[in-house]
């Protein structure tokens, strides 16, 4: 009897560490390089801005989520210029853009920008978010409380290909060229 008692204290302490978490709550954890008082945790939820210009368009739709092939987010602190330093970044496949994404090891009593990237594509040539608009600046504290965020993700609009002509005029996305003493007004 006393070969099972390890046994079931092993299970007991492998199922109190399965309740520790919510369940259906997968979280990315993203390590810092250890730093000297190095304590500090930042939690950041990804949500998603569609494309907002194409949407006024009715024949052409705009990037959503489900456009999203993968996701990099980056943690970076920020010092005068304003220059961005790379702390720390993770990865997140399309099944997990939702998910939380945790960063620890972090320096207390510290500002950090967390940017996100969204790719079209596995690898990184069809970016497809706006990096003026996808980060939030957020603080660690001083004391163990993970710090939390919202990054809302801005995506880009469709660009989308056509032309036309008409006695002498070609229209193409970023080139307008005419011949001739046409008078031409165009919105886009």
């Amino acid at each position: 009897m006393p070969k099972r008692l390890p046994l079931l204290t092993f299970t007991l302490l492998a199922l109190a560490g399965c309740n520790a978490a919510p369940r259906g709550l997968a979280v990315s954890v993203a390590q810092a390089p250890v730093n000297a008082k190095a304590s500090g945790v930042v939690r950041v939820t990804p949500s998603f801005k569609d494309g907002g210009v194409r949407k006024l368009l009715a024949d052409v739709v705009p990037h959503t989520q489900a456009s999203i092939n993968h996701l990099v987010i980056a943690l970076r602190t920020v010092t005068a210029g304003p220059t961005e330093t790379l702390v720390a970044q993770t990865d997140l496949v399309a099944a997990d853009l939702l998910d939380p994404v945790t960063f620890t090891n972090l320096k207390n009593d510290t500002t950090y920008r967390v940017r996100a990237f969204a790719y079209k594509t596995a690898d990184t040539s069809q970016k497809i978010s706006v990096d003026a608009t996808s980060f939030v600046d957020i603080v660690v504290g001083t004391d163990d409380a993970p710090a939390l965020a919202n990054l809302v993700v801005t995506l880009t609009d469709v660009t989308f290909a056509g032309s036309t002509t008409s006695d002498g005029l070609t229209i193409t996305p970023g080139n307008l060229a005419h011949s001739g003493n046409e008078t031409v007004s165009v919105n886009l």
